[in-house]
């Protein structure tokens, strides 16, 4: 069994990502691991909730960096770990390939990640494949 000593949970705040944060939590407990939450802005999101609009008077990156970062405290909190370390990437690239490169700058162990629908690998989503094929380290992908 491997000893891991840096969990990154991926999360978009969907309900399968907070499946994947209690584990990533409980995995993060028994092997004594640092945790870290990542959510990871896309330029122009699709599909942003609607509380995430951005005023006009306000840069939406600034704006939506915020609002992440907000939702990242909260989940921390909710899981009971204040402790986590809470990060937000805008990116221009793919959000595998931020994800990859991030878990490779902070010597990342585990990647944990929510996700919906089947295992076959075609049921995956484009991010859930980038991790998986991007990324040296271990990944658990959570249904």
């Amino acid at each position: 069994m491997n000893e891991y000593r840096h969990i990154l949970l991926v999360t978009d705040f969907s309900e399968p990502a907070h499946l994947a944060a209690r584990r990533a939590q409980r995995e993060a407990r028994v092997h004594g691991a640092r945790l870290t939450l990542l959510h990871v802005i896309e330029h122009f999101p699709v599909g942003m909730p609607t509380h995430w609009v951005a005023p006009e008077d306000q840069d939406p990156a600034t704006y939506y960096r915020g609002q992440a970062e907000k939702e990242l405290g909260e989940l921390a909190r909710e899981l009971g770990s204040d402790d986590a370390g809470c990060e937000v990437i805008v990116t221009k690239s793919s959000a595998g390939h931020a994800i990859a490169e991030f878990a490779g700058q902070q010597s990342v162990d585990l990647i944990v990640a929510g996700i919906q629908g089947g295992w076959a690998i075609g049921m995956l989503g484009s991010t859930a494949m980038g991790i998986v094929h991007q990324t040296p380290c271990d990944v658990l992908l959570v249904r």
